[in-house]
């Protein structure tokens, strides 16, 4: 039993410190954000105003997939 516990204890522990290490020491992707988005305090994006809708916006397999998701439909369409 007191070794059933310390194993436990071991393993929870382990399983602690990796967490902590993949929320805290993990490499982040790439910022994919405009910078225009992220600039002062937040307060130029207008995010009310409609954009036209007159086909002149990209459209979805336009848009280059981001590196983790390839292998996905669009990443696909978009590399053939």
């Amino acid at each position: 039993m007191k070794r059933a516990f310390t194993v436990s204890l071991a393993v929870g522990l382990n399983l602690l410190v990796f967490l902590f290490w993949l929320a805290f020491f993990s490499p982040r992707p790439p910022l994919m954000t405009d910078a225009a988005v992220l600039a002062g305090d937040g307060s130029k994006p207008d995010y009310c105003t409609l954009v036209p809708l007159d086909g002149t916006a990209k459209q979805a397999d336009e848009i280059a997939c981001h590196p983790l998701f390839r292998g996905t439909y669009c990443c696909l369409r978009f590399f053939l």
